[in-house]
């Protein structure tokens, strides 16, 4: 049971991670990405290394999985991307031709003109060209970070899959108070619950890209696949990931369709995509196998998106599934876990029961 007199010791050591997680987040997101990937293609690496492969080959081959996905998808994007580029002039013409519309719509009213007289300030050339020269450098310079920040992954996950039993065993030393079955036990259950979270995840992304890309074949979008897919893989930021990834469909439709009902119909078609998404489809693939409940996994949404931004809310479920299990097999912070587990089918259900387990038993 945890005591008084820890608890100040307890709080400062929760700050300084805190600190250190915030200091060191261009470090440790990569290493955590690299180790939840590792875990995810372990059981690749296991059934190689049972057919009689070595632990080094086995574990260059997963690597090489997760480098061709992660290629296959950056070639898409990259290709939509120039298509779009491509298409420059037609943007302009058809953003020029809704910037006009708008002016017309709003002029001959006193509110109307003041927005009108704000929304045309203009820049010139020379400032535009100079603000994109100020802030080239920066942008450069985040370019280069996350090119090497990339890079590392795979040297990362080649550590941590051919060395797994140096790392395990030589954590094991730090923890003596655990007992060393318990502490197997732990390490086991955190592999499992990430292998589940990713299976999951990939089930969701399967449906999701199915109701997308019908979604957007109805309404007759161009590369509907590309765009449904693509939305669907940003599930992988809950909640809110879906919709962020209709913008860019609801954005083509607007320049390439002669209404703009058809942005708002690929709004409207994937916020219920969303709603579905976060009330149903994760709740029901994800939520039964990491066992953690709705409100729980969006405190560590927010938490983790403030400390690392997008990347913390990329990593924060499969992270909770972890914490999860350490508060399990750590005695003072198993009602933690008790806290984070799902939620009953019935509110107060649970509490009865104690109550009458109590009466019971006095």
């Amino acid at each position: 049971m945890l005591k008084k007199e820890k608890l100040p010791g307890i709080l400062i050591a929760v700050s300084l991670i805190v600190l250190v997680m915030i200091y060191l987040k261009s470090i440790l997101i990569p290493l955590i990405i690299a180790l939840l990937l590792s875990v995810a293609v372990a059981p690749v690496v296991t059934f190689l290394k049972d057919k009689g492969w070595s632990r080094t080959l086995a574990s260059l081959v997963g690597i090489a999985i997760v480098a061709l996905v992660f290629s296959i998808l950056s070639y898409m994007i990259m290709s939509e991307l120039g298509n779009i580029t491509d298409r420059q002039d037609e943007i302009m013409d058809k953003m020029s031709h809704y910037n006009n519309m708008l002016i017309e719509k709003f002029r001959g009213s006193r509110f109307g003109e003041s927005l009108i007289s704000t929304y045309k300030k203009e820049i010139t050339t020379e400032e535009y060209l100079g603000q994109l020269f100020e802030n080239s450098s920066s942008s450069l310079q985040a370019s280069f970070d996350l090119i090497v920040n990339i890079a590392l992954i795979p040297i990362y996950m080649f550590f941590f899959l051919v060395y797994s039993d140096f790392f395990i065993f030589s954590i094991r030393r730090i923890f003596k108070g655990f007992d060393t079955s318990e502490y197997i036990e732990l390490i086991d259950g955190s592999k499992k619950a990430i292998q589940n979270y990713f299976q999951g995840f990939i089930k969701v992304t399967l449906i999701l890209a199915v109701l997308n890309c019908l979604g957007l074949f109805v309404l007759g979008i161009e590369n509907a696949l590309f765009y449904g897919v693509f939305a669907a893989l940003l599930s992988v930021i809950p909640y809110i990931g879906v919709f962020i990834g209709s913008l860019l469909p609801a954005f083509m439709a607007l320049i390439t369709k002669d209404s703009a009902w058809y942005a708002v119909g690929v709004i409207g078609w994937m916020s219920i995509v969303q709603f579905l998404e976060g009330n149903l489809i994760t709740p029901n693939v994800v939520g039964d196998k990491l066992k953690i409940n709705p409100f729980m996994v969006l405190i560590f949404l927010l938490v983790a998106g403030k400390i690392w931004g997008v990347p913390g809310l990329m990593v924060a479920i499969p992270i909770a599934a972890v914490f999860k299990q350490i508060c399990e097999h750590v005695p003072f912070l198993s009602p933690l876990s008790s806290l984070m587990s799902s939620f009953p089918e019935e509110p107060g259900r649970e509490n009865n029961k104690r109550l009458v387990l109590n009466k019971t038993s006095s």
